[in-house]
């Protein structure tokens, strides 16, 4: 049996995992003893490093700005820290950590370990 996995896949299984393992994660008063990212209002520095590598990988740079570039984590960090985001913001707690966990279990390393760009 391989161990590689395809991104569509790896986003399936998040989609999947993330409704079943919301109950045992981290709270916002947790998140908010941790200093915000800078330019945020809602993330903390780890938070929006891992939304930004989840960012890149659904939308990677190529003629056009990829998530990073186009400002993906600023754009849902507003909504978020907005009047609407209020329903949001539990399930970006509780699905980020879900993320790194499942790199962790399958790849042995968090979701944004690679700095650099994609190389594979």
């Amino acid at each position: 049996m391989s161990n590689s996995i395809d991104r569509r896949d790896f986003l399936k299984s998040m989609a999947a995992s993330g409704t079943v393992a919301i109950a045992s994660l981290p709270v916002l008063g947790a998140a908010l003893q941790h200093p915000l990212a800078p330019g945020c209002k809602f993330f903390t520095v780890s938070q929006a490093a891992l939304l930004e590598s989840v960012a890149e990988q659904m939308i990677p740079s190529d003629a056009s700005p990829g998530g990073k570039a186009a400002g993906v984590v600023f754009y849902i960090d507003g909504v978020l820290a907005g009047p609407y985001g209020k329903f949001y913001r539990n399930h970006y707690e509780q699905g980020l950590p879900t993320i790194d966990a499942a790199s962790q279990k399958h790849f042995g390393k968090g979701f944004c370990f690679r700095l650099g760009p994609a190389t594979d």
